[in-house]
């Protein structure tokens, strides 16, 4: 009985939502996944189909569906829509509508990494409760030395593995810009003390990031300023 139901995945995948309506009318359960444990919503996050994601959610699933987890790594839908390399605008609509339905974007899958952790753009990461992190990402590329508006307010964000703009900065070479990337960033907070020893993931400091990418000139700096 259960692999008939199994058009409501392709279903899902193909857009189709009257398609969707049909089947569930007919009695295939809005629940139904495959042998992974993927289920419609899943599928339908992953490829950014609106339309299917309007069709299912007009069943008023609870939030235990929207945020039900698959079996190879615990991801819900909206890990499912973040982690894809879909066309984005349809990926950020999914994830509008199933939060606003009740899905959950700050559970965790099985790596311990929430939905937005996986969201390289920033607007899909700011559905998701994520942090903007278009700052980290212009200090390990094209970095200026100039903030850009909208900008300080991420100055004491953090990556997932705990790095701040001031941890990447120690990476810019050679070793006089990354001391003016770590000056623009230290005049614009207050605790300069503070940022000064704030540790990443693995407990290395800012101390530590300078003297690996700079060896004992970067540990000089680091001392004249703490």
């Amino acid at each position: 009985m259960a692999e008939q139901y199994d058009k409501i995945l392709s279903l899902a995948q193909k857009n189709d939502g009257e398609g969707i309506l049909a089947i569930i009318n007919a009695g295939c359960p809005i629940t139904h996944g495959n042998r992974v444990g993927q289920t419609a919503f899943h599928i339908a996050a992953l490829w950014g189909n609106v339309e299917a994601i309007e069709a299912l959610l007009s069943f008023n699933p609870s939030p235990e569906v929207l945020s039900s987890k698959n079996n190879i790594s615990g991801a819900t839908p909206l890990h499912c829509g973040s982690n894809s390399n879909k066309p984005l605008p349809g990926r950020v609509e999914c994830a509008k509508l199933l939060i606003a339905a009740g899905a959950d974007p700050k559970i965790e899958d099985a790596y311990g990494q929430s939905a937005f952790e996986y969201a390289n753009d920033p607007a899909l990461r700011k559905v998701l409760g994520g942090r903007d992190l278009s700052l980290h990402k212009r200090l390990e590329g094209e970095w200026d030395n100039v903030l850009v508006e909208g900008e300080e307010e991420q100055l004491l964000d953090a990556t997932p593995e705990g790095e701040t703009v001031f941890h990447l900065s120690a990476k810019l070479k050679p070793i006089s810009r990354a001391v003016d990337a770590l000056d623009l960033f230290l005049e614009k907070t207050a605790d300069n003390d503070k940022i000064l020893k704030q540790t990443d993931n693995d407990g290395r400091s800012l101390l530590h990031y300078f003297v690996e990418a700079h060896g004992e000139e970067g540990g000089g700096e680091m001392r004249l300023k703490g």
